[in-house]
């Protein structure tokens, strides 16, 4: 598109006049080249055979419409034996052939279908002066030639969700140029190593550890370097550390109870809360369930039947025979306004000020800005209700640490500066061998350290952790590749976030083709 010029095209047409009507601009103009070339032959032409008058819209002025006559001419064919005798004057940069539109209006259009689909761009269109329906701007969209890209080299591929859990598609991206190449509407091996096949220029291909991916790269390029995704690799690990920690849950709560112990021993003031009490009668209630679940399993009876029995989800008797023992919720401590104040509050209360107005005027002076209903809570939640307002000494109790947070620590932090795990690991020399072999993985994943791959590999098939280390092995060429070279499926990652925006602007009204189209000529 042109800008800064009053007529579409110059070297095409000139100005005659501008009238202004009620509700509407007319800009009448000519054609101003010498002649035409025969669209059949090719052969230039400059022998008019008629003149005639087109209408077509143009871009709107101040939010007024714009409508241009163009005064344009027939051609006769010079060449004897052409097919065509006569033809019309052809002018690309000012409108197309049989459009009622001119170019730099289409193209205006076409960009408001690429950012906002149909029904969105249509809406917006009017407010700008464009009068145009949603189906009309989608046909637009629809007759837009897909822009040529170059033959991809390296390749990301992942998968993306139409609905999560029930139908996925598949996303291709060329790492060296950070843009997508195309869009399936499936995952399917088949369909993948199809595409595949059709582009023989793939040298190198970055994916997730889903063995489809990996048989259909097989199939379709099998001459291609199969690189594994880092992040993926790390996320698989922090994935199955966890699982595995669930079996462990009691000796976690041992050594959180050893650790805490060596605290002053306190409770809480007077009766529990109600909420409380209602929590435990529920965890009771869990409690029993778990163990009536795990007395029909121990005599025998199948996962599906004991959750018909008790009415139990099957994915829950999973989880619980997953764990080993019975799953204690994970306490959700929200932060407060009020927690930059917890020591000041806590020696007011051992001095025996339980005076919860007395205790919110007194931190408002030191610059608390909340309100006494927020003090209110607080002081429930971390000191319990009290009958007779005599004190004792009090600390907050302790809550032990849920496997996903000690599976974090075992990644990220050292053992030895930590006491936690050396307490952990001097508990239970399973646990000791867990997290010294996932520390290892990490730490070789992270430094890209292709040369300890032999030793950890051995390690791991004595550890806990041998049927994960037995599923990194068959795909132990796609992981020695991610440590040698620089690719990985972070592009790619970006590219599905900007594909969920786009699928989710559409509200579910459009199909796969209107979502490919936008996010292949998306700027």
């Amino acid at each position: 598109m042109r800008r800064g010029e009053l007529v579409p095209n110059s070297t095409e047409v000139k100005l005659v006049c501008l009238r202004q009507q009620v509700g509407i601009v007319q800009v009448e103009l000519r054609t101003c080249q010498a002649g035409s070339v025969c669209p059949c032959c090719g052969m230039a032409s400059g022998r008019v055979h008629s003149r005639y008058r087109r209408q077509v819209l143009d871009l709107p002025w101040q939010g007024l419409p714009v409508r241009i006559l163009l005064r344009t001419r027939k051609f006769f064919c010079v060449k004897e034996r052409c097919k065509r005798k006569i033809f019309t004057e052809q002018l690309p940069g000012t409108v197309d052939r049989y459009a009622r539109r001119s170019s730099r209006s289409s193209e205006s259009l076409r960009w408001l279908a690429l950012a906002l689909g149909g029904r969105a761009g249509s809406r917006l269109a009017r407010k700008l002066g464009l009068l145009i329906s949603g189906a009309t701007l989608l046909r637009q969209l629809r007759r837009q030639s897909k822009p040529p890209s170059a033959a991809p080299r390296v390749l990301g591929i992942d998968e993306w969700a139409w609905k999560k859990g029930h139908r996925y598609g598949t996303i291709l991206c060329d790492l060296e140029r950070g843009t997508v190449v195309d869009l399936l509407p499936t995952r399917d091996t088949a369909a993948v190593a199809a595409w595949l096949t059709k582009h023989p220029t793939i040298e190198v291909v970055s994916r997730d550890r889903a063995s489809s991916f990996a048989d259909a790269i097989r199939r379709g390029a099998p001459g291609a370097v199969q690189v594994a995704d880092r992040w993926h690799l790390l996320n698989n690990l922090f994935e199955v550390l966890t699982r595995s920690l669930d079996r462990y849950r009691p000796a976690m709560r041992a050594v959180s109870d050893r650790l805490s112990s060596a605290s002053p021993a306190m409770s809480p003031i007077g009766k529990p809360t109600l909420a409380a009490e209602r929590k435990q009668q529920r965890r009771e209630s869990r409690l029993q369930l778990y163990q009536e679940a795990k007395a029909l399993m121990d005599s025998g009876v199948s996962q599906s039947e004991a959750s018909r029995r008790l009415g139990v989800s099957p994915r829950t008797l999973q989880r619980w025979t997953a764990c080993g023992a019975f799953p204690e919720r994970k306490r959700r401590d929200f932060p407060s306004s009020v927690d930059g104040f917890t020591a000041y509050l806590t020696r007011r209360v051992d001095e025996g000020c339980t005076n919860v107005s007395q205790l919110w005027r007194e931190i408002r002076e030191q610059g608390f800005e909340g309100q006494l209903q927020t003090v209110w809570n607080w002081l429930r939640l971390h000191f319990g209700r009290s009958q007779n307002r005599r004190r004792s000494t009090m600390l907050k109790r302790s809550h032990p640490l849920s496997p996903k947070q000690v599976a974090w620590l075992m990644l990220k932090v050292d053992q030895s500066r930590s006491k936690y795990l050396t307490v952990l690991a001097e508990s239970s020399p399973e646990l000791a061998s867990i997290a010294n072999v996932a520390k290892s993985l990490f730490d070789l994943l992270r430094n890209r350290d292709a040369g300890r791959w032999t030793e950890w590999i051995e390690a791991a098939r004595r550890s806990p952790l041998a049927s994960f280390a037995k599923r990194l092995e068959r795909d132990k060429d796609a992981l020695l590749a991610a440590l040698r070279l620089p690719w990985s499926n972070g592009m790619v990652e970006g590219q599905v976030h900007r594909l969920k925006l786009l699928k989710r602007q559409m509200y579910g009204r459009a199909g796969f083709h209107l979502l490919r189209e936008r996010v292949l000529h998306a700027a």
